[in-house]
């Protein structure tokens, strides 16, 4: 089937390049939270919308802000359990991820300050609130959010 579309798209050309394969090809990657944590993490802003966009027309708007909660919450725990000295394991555990991932929750929480991550979570509260008591645009919603996640 898809080959079809691209030999219908060639015209007179007949050589099959990767441009038109990209052009004609529709992408079937299925994102988790986990990818936008690691955008988040990683501030890559372009890839974080995409993967957030898919990710709430696949699981909706409450799981996607609750998965982002917890994110952000587990980055503010970091701090202080690492002054502790608490092992890796435990930190990853705590933090609710496996010990190999650990350290990208590390470096996304070195990119935002304590009074960041306290405005993201009074973002997270009022768009939470908002999903559940207005008829505001989950899509906007979202992208308020994002914005405040990649502000400086």
């Amino acid at each position: 089937m898809q080959l079809e579309k691209i030999f219908a798209s060639l015209g007179e050309n007949n050589e099959i390049t990767f441009k038109e394969i990209e052009a004609n090809v529709v992408s079937t990657k299925e994102y988790s939270i986990f990818n936008l944590q690691d955008a988040i993490g990683a501030r890559k802003k372009t890839e974080a919308v995409k993967i957030a966009f898919q990710i709430l027309e696949k699981d909706g708007i409450i799981l996607l802000l609750a998965m982002l909660n917890k994110y952000f919450t587990s980055l503010m725990q970091i701090p202080e359990m690492l002054e502790q000295k608490l092992p890796e394991q435990m930190i990853a555990r705590v933090v609710g991820t496996h010990p190999y991932y650990l350290k990208n929750f590390v470096a996304a929480r070195k990119l935002f300050s304590d009074a960041k991550l306290l405005e993201i979570s009074k973002v997270l509260f009022d768009s939470d609130v908002a999903v559940k008591s207005t008829s505001a645009d989950h899509k906007t919603i979202l992208l308020l959010l994002l914005q405040t996640i990649f502000s400086e």
